[in-house]
């Protein structure tokens, strides 16, 4: 029996503070752990998998800084530190992390230690071209080979300013 265990996140915007979940449950919220929360139960996982001979992939599917004050002050370069310091395997942008432009998505994608993916994005022209760029990465865990291709939302044009998307074009386009 092989073991790996899959972590996601998605859609942190920024919220890597401890807080309360009010949208699960507005009159008794439960709490969201954090950063700090989350690199512990990280930490104690690798431990019990490294005991138990078993793998570990950590992903995120994007919109990773818009949305809080951390986020926006750095205009993501602090999430892309913690990811690096938790271990992320791979992430794929979603729209919001388009908000200050593919510029400043070209130097968190050089900052980062993981890829980023996008497999119908193309960029003809645009900053985004980068050897953390691809459109899909092999990753071998417990001598199981795993392909994990990202996919950008097709509808990108329709959900960014244009002047933020500079040469960016998909691969397909919605029908």
């Amino acid at each position: 029996e092989i073991i790996i265990h899959l972590l996601t996140t998605n859609d942190m915007h920024g919220g890597i503070a401890e807080d309360k979940a009010y949208w699960l449950n507005p009159e008794y919220p439960p709490d969201v752990v954090g950063a700090a929360g989350f690199s512990n139960y990280l930490n104690e996982l690798r431990l019990e998998a490294l005991e138990n001979d078993e793998g570990i992939l950590i992903l995120d599917g994007g919109n990773f800084f818009q949305g809080t004050p951390l986020g926006m002050l750095d205009n993501g370069k602090t999430m892309i530190e913690w990811f690096n310091r938790v271990g992320y395997d791979a992430i794929v942008p979603g729209r919001y992390d388009f908000i200050s432009g593919t510029s400043n998505l070209n130097n968190l994608i050089n900052i980062a230690d993981f890829p980023f993916l996008g497999a119908n994005l193309i960029c003809n022209d645009c900053p985004i071209i980068s050897k953390n760029f691809k459109p899909y990465i092999i990753q071998e865990i417990q001598g199981i080979k795993i392909g994990i291709l990202g996919i950008i939302n097709s509808e990108i044009h329709d959900l960014v300013l244009s002047e933020n998307l500079q040469g960016v074009n998909m691969l397909y386009e919605k029908l």
